[in-house]
């Protein structure tokens, strides 16, 4: 036991080893007995660490409610709203919980709402029921509350937060579909909740509870869908379908979308305010990014909103209408007019803007692709860049010939 501590000058030290380094850690005492009682002790919390929780408690109240606030206000610049518009009219937005949920041109309301509904379920299985979910203190959000399994009675709960949403089924305008929770869905409210407490962490100098590998425990491995895109054989095949069609707004969305390569949910809330025909320039918000993105106008892009905007001058108006009233999804539209025109494969709306970008990238330089698709990193980009034919590969190579 007398190898347990050493003496250097007055006071006796505690050698150990942790993680495969030695260290030495000062007693304080300079009574031998009191210096190896102590180090016994300090041996023990290294064996059985107590959770960083417990050390932080007390010292830091701040919930996730309000760590969500700061979180919009000091990095997204946002104000919260006090009504929110419904079509039987305004109704008033009673709670912070509410008023965060319904952001305008937020995407991350939803997730919110649905982490907080989680934290309301684990707290009843371990013994701190919360009136809401947005309560938890972010101290409480740890590997323990995420990703652990506790019991209850005989019946064993799985509490990791993606085993809880993956039983869960995709909800459409209200009704439950056969359908259940993608991991991909999963993976970005898993990255909603690092965003906000990394955020807290570091404006409110808290030591972090959540680091980097725990993070990685949770995110569930994605299915890669491979990129389907229009040929212009099947895009002008399209359009002659369309052209019967009663909603013709349905053909200049879809050639919008691929002329402009921009995400479906950012064509859809384009208002009239938001082009400038002066200028002509277009002024999309990036909800994703949470950041507006300005694209110029081209003179096809030019006509075809002069075309639908009409005699329209109500700057709140939405450029996409159908029957007077904002157009919300081209969906059953689009998916109609695939079948009638042959077409066999797989394609979404969002595949729209895939089709715009990789025939820009057979002839744009990859930056000037970043820049139109508004990616935060060129990395993104690059799928694209790596998409090209055997033809653009011959095209690019006599071009390095100086042949034309």
């Amino acid at each position: 036991m007398g190898k347990l501590v050493y003496k250097r000058k007055k006071h006796y030290y505690f050698r150990y080893t942790i993680n495969g380094k030695r260290k030495s850690q000062p007693t304080g005492q300079t009574n031998e007995k009191k210096a190896i009682a102590w180090a016994i002790d300090f041996k023990k919390k290294l064996d059985n660490p107590e959770p960083i929780v417990k050390f932080q408690k007390t010292t830091n109240p701040l919930t996730f409610e309000h760590a969500t606030l700061l979180y919009i206000e000091g990095k997204l610049g946002m104000v919260l709203p006090k009504f929110r518009k419904t079509a039987k009219g305004e109704i008033k937005l009673k709670t912070l919980h509410d008023q965060i949920r319904y952001i305008e041109n937020w995407s991350h309301g939803f997730r919110y709402h649905k982490v907080c509904e989680y934290f309301m379920y684990k707290s009843k299985f371990n013994n701190f029921p919360l009136k809401r979910g947005g309560l938890m203190k972010i101290v409480d959000i740890n590997m323990n509350l995420l990703n652990t399994t506790f019991s209850n009675t005989s019946k064993k709960i799985s509490e990791s937060y993606r085993a809880w949403r993956s039983q869960q089924k995709v909800t459409k305008n209200g009704v439950e579909i056969n359908q259940y929770i993608s991991p991909a869905t999963i993976n970005r409210e898993i990255g909603f909740i690092r965003g906000i407490l990394n955020y807290v962490y570091l404006v409110k100098e808290i030591r972090p509870v959540m680091h980097r590998g725990h993070w990685k425990e949770l995110f569930v491995e994605e299915k890669v869908r491979p990129k389907t895109t229009l040929t212009i054989k099947e895009e002008e095949a399209l359009y002659k379908v369309l052209d019967n069609y009663h909603n013709k707004h349905l053909k200049e969305f879809i050639r919008f979308s691929i002329l402009l390569a921009q995400r479906k949910s950012m064509n859809l809330n384009l208002k009239i305010k938001d082009l400038d025909f002066d200028a002509k320039t277009i002024h999309f918000y990036n909800s994703k990014r949470s950041k507006p993105h300005v694209l110029p106008m081209t003179k096809e892009i030019y006509t075809i909103l002069k075309r639908l905007i009409g005699n329209r001058y109500d700057p709140e108006e939405p450029v996409f209408t159908y029957m007077d009233k904002a157009y919300k999804n081209p969906t059953t539209g689009f998916k109609k007019a695939l079948k009638e025109a042959g077409i066999t494969k797989n394609i979404r709306i969002h595949d729209l803007r895939h089709t715009g970008a990789e025939r820009l990238a057979s002839k744009t330089q990859i930056i000037q692709i970043q820049k139109i698709l508004d990616h935060s990193t060129i990395t993104t980009t690059q799928i694209y860049a790596n998409s090209g034919n055997d033809e653009q590969v011959l095209e690019a190579l006599e071009t390095i010939s100086g042949k034309n």
